[in-house]
């Protein structure tokens, strides 16, 4: 925002000297007659170049903010952004892996409801009776594999949340001072912007004190037309 109002203000001064500059060659070549006009073509000649020197500073301070735009290196950018990258992964992958074996869990539970609702109908065979118990051993063995590796697995997720809230305080870290030390540069910029802002010229100031259209009216009458005395 800032950038692109010192921008918009550039193409002000711009747009102010280049008519001062029309203004003042109209002195200096439409009519001889106007360069009999001394301390009036001093006063613009020395706007005209106030306003380049003003427009010389908001070009100053663009750079300087791109510069701060930049301050930043794009490698340490990229290598923050892939270490982040590389965290969100890591405890995707172990979250993911608790929820399959969760998953798993949940499926086992409902093996063994429907397997045991089964086994207590009445019209069901002896035979198939005894399948479906071997099928409850099996499914309850499962059970206890699924509740040590859940139980494993929501141990490593955990300590994969213990590393990635490390690691990401260390990059976190990192990014706090980089982005510091960038924003602490801001307000010698603006400084630099306001104090463009402020047409202080020595070379302005004494042409407009200089500056007296009598004087000039009167240096016009004589070499135009001396004989009369009189301002016209």
């Amino acid at each position: 925002m800032i950038k692109e109002k010192i921008e918009q203000l550039t193409q002000w001064s711009n747009e102010g000297k280049d008519w001062i500059e029309k203004y003042k060659n109209g002195f200096e070549n439409k009519d001889a007659s106007y360069q009999s006009y001394s301390t009036t073509l001093e006063l613009l000649t020395a706007t005209v170049a106030s306003f380049e020197k003003l427009n010389a500073k908001f070009d100053e301070s663009k750079k300087e903010l791109d510069k701060i735009l930049e301050t930043i290196p794009k490698k340490e950018k990229r290598v923050i952004k892939s270490e982040c990258s590389r965290e969100q992964t890591m405890i995707a992958n172990a979250k993911q892996a608790k929820n399959n074996v969760e998953q798993k869990m949940n499926q086992n539970k409902t093996a063994i409801e429907q397997n045991q609702t089964n086994g207590e109908k009445k019209s069901v065979s002896q035979r198939k009776r005894a399948k479906l118990h071997k099928q409850l051993e099996s499914l309850q063995a499962n059970k206890k594999q699924l509740k040590k590796q859940l139980s494993n697995q929501t141990e490593m997720y955990n300590h994969s949340i213990k590393i990635y809230e490390e690691n990401m305080l260390e990059i976190y870290d990192r990014s706090y001072e980089l982005e510091l030390a960038r924003l602490q540069k801001i307000p010698s910029i603006l400084t630099s912007f306001i104090v463009a802002l402020k047409i202080d010229e020595n070379e302005l100031n004494e042409s407009i004190a200089k500056h007296k259209p009598e004087t000039d009216l009167s240096q016009w009458r004589q070499k135009h037309f001396p004989r009369f005395k009189k301002k016209l």
